[in-house]
């Protein structure tokens, strides 16, 4: 299973340009330290007054409007429960009248769907990454979407379309992978990942799952393009060796050890993703941010879960989640990649360069569980193996 130790599914902690632009400009809002977190993740978003009439977003036919039904949704835990109540939650239930009971969890919401009657569900809507979706979609947990009604998933981003099926489920936010690091004794720009190996920096990896660490050694790794050594057997040792290359002080499993790693200057910066760093930058003021140019990260689908009685309303709620004005609150508050090509990502976010177009969240390198699956027992081998001898 799936455990991106980050926003924090399983934090334990309260708690993601234009082609035009010119090389140099791209670098200086990369390496901008974000102290723009006046917009920050602690500030959560109101209710939304805006209308719904856009053309590219307009709402589906269905409706849940003042029906005082009740819609059971899984989200992941932590801040970003807290995120969701106060943005998604709210602005949906003032709108129609509804009432959204959500669910926080993380690796259990699979097992916990598996586990009850088909019949009764724990949930109508569920929240899912790669490998949730991948398992979720073998054990046909998921109802089929019924594009009719939610129309929204027209605006999604054709590379976010692509990554995955939405067949069963609607992407709706990501985060990249980031560098969180400690800025009174770093004070060199980290324009890329290799710029941590180039000055030997103390640095705390995510070692829960294998993906998103050896990831990051395919895109430092100059045998092939981007990270496709992970997707090519010939080359599969490769991202493995490169990780070595890191000054890799410790490997952590959960957000909380992560930023003990930090506390304790233990690491001087963390492979840690956008949305959580910057909710512990805006609480403090020796943390600064920063996003690679191409990075990797992961990516949300919420499917509407098999034997639910409020199938049309979950597609509704699934449809509102993708509209505009929706993504532009929920991007504010939580610096989310957003799946609706006409949202604006949040202020910070634009600074970090999260991307404006198709094309440049092409930088993005989300995992394939369909190459990964297959070699999923030999690489976890070879990540435990890594961490041993580092």
């Amino acid at each position: 299973m799936s455990r991106h130790a980050s926003q924090s599914k399983s934090d334990d902690e309260t708690t993601l340009s234009d082609s035009n632009d010119t090389k140099h400009d791209r670098k200086n809002r990369r390496t901008l330290l974000l102290s723009m977190a006046g917009a920050s993740a602690s500030v959560l978003a109101g209710c939304s007054g805006e209308s719904n009439s856009d053309e590219e977003d307009g709402s589906s036919g269905t409706s849940a409007k003042k029906t005082g039904k009740t819609l059971t949704v899984a989200v992941w835990s932590g801040q970003y429960h807290t995120y969701f109540k106060n943005t998604i939650k709210r602005m949906y239930e003032e709108e129609t009248g509804a009432t959204v009971t959500l669910v926080p969890g993380w690796s259990a919401i699979i097992s916990k769907i598996k586990s009850a009657p088909e019949d009764d569900p724990p949930y109508d809507i569920a929240v899912t990454e790669g490998q949730m979706y991948k398992q979720a979609r073998a054990e046909d947990l998921f109802l089929d979407i019924r594009r009719k009604n939610v129309p929204n998933l027209k605006t999604v981003y054709p590379y976010v379309k692509n990554l995955r099926s939405t067949e069963y489920a609607v992407p709706f936010d990501g985060a990249p992978v980031g560098v969180m690091y400690n800025n009174r004794k770093i004070n060199y720009d980290i324009t890329d990942w290799q710029t941590l190996i180039d000055n030997n920096t103390r640095l705390t990896m995510d070692g829960g799952f294998y993906a998103y660490t050896i990831l990051i050694g395919a895109l430092v790794a100059d045998q092939m393009a981007g990270v496709k050594e992970i997707y090519n057997k010939q080359y599969h040792n490769v991202p493995f060796k490169k990780v070595k290359d890191f000054n890799a002080t410790s490997f952590y499993s959960t957000g909380a050890e992560r930023w003990q790693q930090m506390q304790l200057r233990i690491a001087n910066a963390a492979q840690s993703y956008f949305g959580v760093s910057m909710g512990r930058k805006a609480e403090n003021d020796w943390i600064s941010v920063t996003l690679p140019e191409a990075t990797t990260g992961y990516y949300d689908h919420y499917g509407v879960v098999r034997g639910t009685d409020k199938r049309e309303m979950a597609e509704h709620f699934l449809n509102f989640m993708l509209r505009k004005d929706v993504q532009n609150k929920w991007g504010k508050t939580s610096h989310q990649l957003l799946a609706n090509k006409n949202a604006e990502h949040s202020k910070v976010a634009q600074e970090a360069g999260f991307p404006t177009n198709n094309r440049e969240y092409k930088n993005f390198h989300f995992p394939d569980y369909n190459y990964l699956s297959e070699y999923s027992s030999e690489f976890s081998e070879k990540f435990e193996k890594l961490k041993r001898s580092s």
